[in-house]
């Protein structure tokens, strides 16, 4: 599994990275933050964990601290699960780089 991130001059802020996850998957930034588990939550927490990650210079420990303070194997885990998803599903996997290219657009967000 490669965890590469993208260049550091391509960044993100873990806020605007919420935003278009919770836009995108159809639920609330404060669902997102929160510890529930229903499936399109889980899922969109578990995006904008991977695209905090990917996208920002942040540790595993302080994308988690971010999403409600949420352990760095957990982060981990995300990335994971994401990269997965987006491999077998190729809707997922467009949905996640057109949230990628609107949040890195000409380095703008």
């Amino acid at each position: 599994m490669n965890y590469n991130k993208v260049s550091p001059l391509i960044k993100s802020t873990p806020e605007k990275i919420l935003k278009a996850a919770s836009k995108c998957w159809g639920v609330t930034e404060k669902e997102i933050l929160e510890r529930g588990r229903t499936q399109p939550q889980t899922f969109a927490r578990q995006v904008g964990m991977y695209l905090t990650y990917k996208l920002t210079n942040l540790s595993t420990t302080n994308v988690g601290k971010f999403y409600s303070n949420r352990d760095h194997a957990t982060v981990l885990w995300a990335v994971k699960r994401v990269m997965e998803a987006m491999e077998e599903d190729p809707t997922i996997n467009r949905a996640i780089i057109e949230i990628e290219k609107h949040l890195t657009k000409n380095g703008k967000n």
